[in-house]
Parts: structure tokens; sequence; C-alpha cells
């Protein structure tokens, strides 16, 4: 039987990509008749071999994926200069610019709960005399609405 290497991924990063064709594609066919033993019903010879190759396989793939972006990084990195200077800059700028703006938030908050304060106060003074005594009538009613005749037998309650 004809089996593949399973490879380490410092293995799969110094090989070419011609090499990681022949092995990708080396590795899926040894999976695919590994799966036709399955399938037919005969026992593999190692059962852990699938997932070792899936796993391999996936390995290839993604480093191959990576490859790629590890090169736009490293291009981004090397670049130095005005580009990079006003992406801090404007970082900065923005985050000054939102702390103003808390503070001009906190002292808007503040002037309005004043206002709202001498508003509420205002408010409870200037209500007619008429109210007032009509309020006083409906409280004293409830007061007396409230207490219940003591009969005889009950004893009145210790105040606590």
């Amino acid at each position: 039987m004809n089996t593949v290497a399973i490879l380490k991924s410092s293995e799969i990063r110094a090989m070419n990509q011609k090499e990681l064709g022949s092995k990708l594609k080396d590795l899926r066919s040894e999976l695919s008749r590994e799966r036709a033993h399955v399938s037919s019903g005969t026992r593999p010879e190692n059962p852990g071999r699938l997932r070792i190759i899936r796993r391999t396989i996936a390995r290839i793939l993604t480093i191959t994926r990576e490859e790629p972006k590890t090169a736009v990084k490293e291009e981004k990195a090397t670049k130095k200069g005005a580009a990079v200077r006003e992406v801090k800059k404007e970082a900065k700028k923005t985050t000054v610019k939102a702390k103003t703006r808390t503070k001009e938030a906190e002292a808007k908050t503040e002037k309005v709960s004043k206002k709202t304060a001498t508003k509420k106060t205002t408010k409870a003074t200037a209500v007619p005399a008429e109210k007032t005594k009509n309020v006083a009538k409906t409280a004293v009613k409830a007061k007396v609405a409230d207490k219940k005749p003591v009969s005889s037998t009950e004893k009145p309650k210790a105040k606590k």
C-alpha cells in the first residue's frame, strides 16, 4: 500500500507551490482510497489514518492561503513614513475630540438638571390657594377613614 508521509507545518512552509500541489493530490487520492475501504466494509489497517490525512490536507491548504496575507502584512510593515504618522495623528485627534465632546455633554446635562430643579420648585410653590384647601380636606378625610373604631372587646395595641 502506498502511503504518503504526514507533513509538519515547518516542512510545508519549506516547500514550493509545485511540490505542495503534488503532495495535496497524493493525499487526496489516498484519502479517497481509505474511504473506499471503509465503505466496502473491510477493516482499515489504521483507522486513525483518515483523520491524519484530512488534517494534513487542511494544514497544507491553510498554509498556502496564509502566504499572500503575510506578504501583504510585511509590505505594510516596511512602509514607514508620512502615511503611518498621519494615521497616528488622526487617532490622537479623534480621542481629543471625543474627550471634549464628553466634557461638553456633561456641562449641558448639569445646566439642564439645574434648570429642571428650579422649575420643579417654582411649580410646587405656584399652586393656587383653592387647590391647597381641597387637598388638605381630602387628606383629613383619608386619615379619618383609615382609623377604625376600637370595639370594647379588643385591646388597644401597644405602640412600638
